[in-house]
């Protein structure tokens, strides 16, 4: 099947199902301490996602629908960075979410998360 065709909300439920999944059955051993460091990182991996996240939606309206109904390329402002700006703030943003609860269980769901939206 085409992967162009496919609902990206069918995507969303996989990637979000596989790490409920993951946070439910991982234990949430500690890799490392929560400092203000993470935090410090969090927050701008937050703002990296707001700002990716809009911008996209800003440039291209299509952004957020499945990939079918998308006729032209988008080449200029935050698409001339990166080419899927929205999937790169997702990823950025399961890190940083990481980073907050610096738990096994968390990095492996960010992990999935990343994965499944890098295969997409």
């Amino acid at each position: 099947m085409d992967s162009r065709l496919v609902s990206p909300m069918l995507m969303w439920a996989i990637a979000l199902s596989g790490a409920a999944l993951l946070l439910a059955l991982v234990p949430a051993s500690h890799i490392f301490p929560k400092t203000s460091a993470a935090a410090f990182l969090f927050a701008i991996l937050f703002i990296n996602w707001l700002g990716f996240f809009s911008l996209a939606l800003w440039e291209n309206k299509q952004a957020a629908a499945s990939a079918a109904g998308i006729r032209k390329l988008i080449t200029s402002g935050v698409y001339s960075l990166v080419r899927h700006p929205i999937y790169f703030a997702d990823i950025t943003f399961a890190f940083g979410i990481f980073l907050s609860f610096p738990n096994l269980n968390v990095l492996m769901a960010a992990l999935f998360v990343s994965i499944v939206l890098y295969r997409w």
